[in-house]
């Protein structure tokens, strides 16, 4: 059919028309699972993503275990959300893309993108300054995370959020704890400089001195 041959293609704009098409006038055709999950996900590539939601649903209601589906394309299950939810967030839609999150990991607990969604929700909570929410999320980042780039960042936040709250014993354990777990990281020199101005407001300036003079020496301080 040739949905299927312009999706197979690339040729995303072709396979939602006729794809369209195709569910219109064949609502009973045992292709229309399938049908509406390539629907969903070349709505996604377009970034149309409030018709790829509904394909989706479409799609799940159909046959929610329905494995052709799921093996066929990789816009059922956690994919699909994951993805869904990356394009709203470039997109600057933040709070829909964060819902989509949160839908991916209460509905896939077990997915392969769990500490990814998860470090990010904890990064809209951070900028939200829910820093109690913030740590929730990225505890288990920290702790069971094999990647080092989420972990790095999450340990920075966590020390920041405890700075921002003039928690600067905790502010210092958090950046020490990343100098010391990734001493080669991009993120070392904010680490030391955030040390040094715990120290500093914590009136031990021979601490805050030393913290401040590796942050110098890292190069590496964000703007």
């Amino acid at each position: 059919w040739s949905g299927e041959s312009f999706f197979n293609l690339n040729k995303f704009t072709e396979a939602v028309e006729v794809l369209n098409k195709f569910v219109a006038t064949y609502p009973k055709n045992p292709l229309m699972p399938l049908a509406y999950a390539k629907l969903a996900w070349s709505n996604l590539q377009l970034k149309n993503y409030k018709a790829a939601k509904e394909a989706y649903t479409k799609a799940i209601e159909f046959d929610a275990k329905n494995a052709k589906v799921r093996e066929a394309i990789p816009s059922v299950g956690d994919t699909f959300y994951f993805a869904l939810a990356r394009g709203l967030d470039e997109a600057g839609k933040t709070q829909e893309a964060v819902a989509e999150y949160e839908t991916l990991i209460n509905r896939f607990p077990q997915s392969e993108f769990r500490h990814d969604t998860l470090y990010r929700i904890g990064m809209w909570e951070y900028n939200q300054r829910n820093f109690g929410a913030m740590r929730m999320h990225l505890q288990e980042v920290v702790d069971k995370s094999k990647n080092k780039w989420l972990v790095a960042s999450s340990l920075l936040a966590f020390g920041n959020s405890y700075y921002v709250e003039q928690k600067y014993d905790n502010a210092i354990e958090k950046y020490q704890q990343l100098v010391t777990k990734y001493p080669d990281d991009e993120r070392v020199g904010e680490s030391y400089f955030g040390t040094g101005l715990s120290f500093f407001e914590k009136r031990a300036f021979d601490s805050a001195l030393d913290a401040l003079s590796k942050a110098l020496n890292q190069g590496t301080l964000s703007e």
